[in-house]
């Protein structure tokens, strides 16, 4: 809907009121991750990205394509 500022806050509170949520931190990381890049903030993009793939470092081979994408971006964030 184009709320990202709105979006952000509401990822940023993932896990921090119960447990259930936590299945939804990792993804959570990853969006932050893709809205802050389209923000056009690439630092905060980065460390969502590599929140993300710390999370998901071990994860089930049917997530693995996630996590390549996801690899793509925080190098190509990363490069000079």
């Amino acid at each position: 809907l184009g709320r990202d500022r709105e979006a952000l806050a509401w990822y940023a509170t993932i896990a921090q009121r119960a447990a259930y949520e936590l299945p939804y931190l990792a993804p959570a990381h990853r969006r932050q991750g893709e809205i802050y890049e389209r923000l056009g903030d690439p630092a905060q993009a980065l460390a969502h990205y590599r929140a993300f793939l710390r999370l998901w470092r071990d994860c089930d081979p049917a997530l693995r394509p996630e996590v390549a994408r996801v690899e793509a971006r925080a190098r190509a964030l990363s490069a000079p």
